[in-house]
């Protein structure tokens, strides 16, 4: 459930259909040891087990334990437009080249 939703999957219909595809049963396997996919049922009976702000602990410590010691507390930008500020360009004004 947790890749699927990292790789923009939105809701359970979608990741069922993502898991039951045969090169993802087969990276699932290689890279994470999952050997078996859960049916849609099965996984909407798990997601009403789990209480959200304990899923939300154990995600925060399970990104925590994947940055190098010393990281703790800081700001990680996913997609890079903190980094690149991006984000920020619609106020710059650009010098026109060129006779533009």
């Amino acid at each position: 459930m947790i890749i699927g939703t990292l790789c923009g999957l939105r809701n359970v219909c979608q990741i069922n259909q993502w898991s039951e595809n045969e090169k993802v049963r087969g990276f699932l396997g290689r890279r994470f040891g999952i050997e078996r996919i859960s049916c849609y049922y099965w996984m909407l009976c798990l997601l009403k087990l789990i209480e959200p702000k304990s899923l939300n602990q154990c995600l925060m410590k399970w990104s925590q334990s994947l940055l190098p010691v010393g990281m703790e507390g800081k700001t990680i930008a996913i997609d890079g437009k903190t980094i690149r500020s991006t984000g920020k360009m619609e106020k710059l004004e650009f010098p026109r080249f060129f006779g533009q």
